[in-house]
């Protein structure tokens, strides 16, 4: 087995690398390597830690608006009901005045208003 070598960059000479001449070289070049591969593993994990930062933060935003429109759509809801509640009514109060010669409206009768209330339902399981 030959010993390693090494070739002076002025003389170019090679010199032969002893156990005892190579240990400080090849210490001084793993600390080298080791040195890079921690800056290297410092860098990817900021990475990781920006990329779980902007996940986390996204999630955060979408669950704000998720809850921020799931109570704008009660509030509609609530609103659309209350409006309904006073039409049929008010065509109830008119209809007891006026009879049968007052028109039947599309969706106020109450088949119409039966699948509306089912139709609600459905949405909201």
């Amino acid at each position: 087995m030959t010993e390693p070598t090494i070739i002076c960059p002025n003389c170019k000479t090679e010199i032969r690398l002893t156990e005892s001449l190579a240990a400080p070289l090849i210490a001084a070049t793993r600390k080298q390597f080791e040195q890079q591969l921690s800056q290297k593993d410092e860098a990817v994990a900021k990475r990781e830690q920006g990329i779980v930062a902007a996940f986390s933060t996204m999630q955060e935003d979408l669950d704000k608006e998720r809850k921020a429109i799931m109570k704008q759509w009660a509030k509609r809801e609530q609103q659309i009901e209350r409006v309904m509640d006073a039409t049929v009514g008010m065509y109830g109060d008119l209809q007891g005045v006026a009879g049968k010669s007052l028109e039947e409206i599309d969706g106020l009768d109450l088949c119409a208003l039966e699948d509306r209330s089912s139709e609600r339902a459905e949405v909201e399981k």
